[in-house]
């Protein structure tokens, strides 16, 4: 669980271009950097109170969403450009 959770909301908390290796450090760290609290890390789990799953997920579908927006501003502009030429 602990390397699924880094897994999946990293990016939330580090940059795209940041290598951070998936161990119990950087995951406290992100944990921290989200402004998470009441969380405890086990050997291999993190135990997280109900609502951290939610505050997670509304996060990272947020930012799904805004790079699904940008993606679309940059295709219109990219087909924008080519039916100019």
């Amino acid at each position: 669980m602990l390397l699924s959770l880094f897994g999946r909301y990293y990016f939330l908390g580090f940059g795209f271009t940041e290598k951070i290796p998936a161990t119990r450090e950087s995951c406290r760290q992100l944990l921290l950097r989200l402004h998470i609290d009441g969380w405890a890390l086990g050997k291999s789990k993190v135990f997280l109170k109900y609502y951290h799953v939610e505050y997670l997920s509304k996060l990272y579908d947020d930012q799904v969403s805004a790079l699904y927006y940008i993606k679309l501003i940059v295709l219109y502009q990219d087909i924008e450009l080519r039916l100019n030429v």
